[in-house]
């Protein structure tokens, strides 16, 4: 399970490396990904009107329940996952990424998040022959809410694992993540039955947007790859995107990513 984690974190960072000259990677942040999330998500899922006797269960009356309790799962886990304001995410990130090794960032991540220290993962490769990429990852024992829901009430993903980046072999940090991974069936209900076709990702992509655009929109900058807000009094550099997994138990899921980074000059 490590290999396929570290190959998955392998393919992300070199997509995010490579694309940060123009800041920013991720298939789905298409144009029409743009269009799609601004759309205002009031729909509720379509409910069956047929009545059924209370004294003849039936084989379909079990499918019914059951879907209702997986859909219903999503709504359960962000209700009860404790809450982290977004401001106070982005100050533990500025916190992490202004300390000189990532031994220190890594003291810091485990003081303020409740991480799982056995899940702790490293991977490093060479991006260039002078620009090496060291990444560490964390899941969270207890995932966090940090974006809410979406404008139809409807939750969306919790914060469960994070990653801290350097692009030097003197091991100095340059960015750290929050991600969110939703699986490929949770996706595809709302998608189907709660958004009346508009795809899901867009939908939280679009939401974890106006949250940061509570207090930055006057950053936010054009990227064609997913939404960036630079902020140059403070040397950082937000930027959210998301992509579909591949790979393994991960396949089709969908991973969102708010980075945190040093502003480059």
């Amino acid at each position: 399970m490590k290999k396929i984690r570290s190959i998955l974190a392998f393919v992300l960072s070199l997509s995010m490396c490579a694309s940060m000259a123009a800041c920013g990677s991720s298939d789905d942040s298409s144009a029409e990904g743009k269009a799609d999330k601004a759309v205002t998500t009031t729909t509720a899922a379509n409910t069956d009107d047929s009545s059924k006797s209370e004294d003849e269960p039936t084989a379909d009356d079990s499918s019914a329940v059951e879907e209702t309790d997986e859909s219903s799962t999503a709504a359960d886990d962000t209700d009860t996952a404790p809450t982290m304001a977004f401001e106070d995410v982005k100050a533990i990130a500025e916190e992490i990424i202004a300390q000189p090794t990532l031994d220190d960032c890594e003291k810091i991540m485990q003081e303020k998040f409740d991480v799982d220290v056995s899940s702790r993962d490293v991977v490093e490769f060479d991006i260039t022959d002078d620009k090496h990429c060291t990444m560490i990852i964390y899941n969270l024992k207890t995932p966090i809410d940090v974006f809410g829901k979406d404008s139809g009430d409807n939750p969306l993903p919790t914060v469960d694992s994070i990653c801290v980046t350097s692009y030097t072999t003197d091991l100095v940090p340059d960015a750290f993540d929050i991600e969110m991974t939703e699986d490929e069936e949770t996706n595809d209900y709302y998608s189907k039955e709660v958004y009346a076709g508009f795809r899901r990702s867009d939908i939280v992509h679009g939401t974890v947007e106006d949250v940061i655009n509570c207090s930055y929109e006057a950053y936010q900058v054009y990227d064609e790859y997913g939404d960036r807000w630079n902020i140059p009094e403070e040397s950082l550099t937000i930027y959210s995107s998301y992509q579909t997994l591949t790979g393994a138990d991960k396949e089709g899921d969908i991973q969102y990513r708010v980075d945190f980074r040093k502003l480059e000059e």
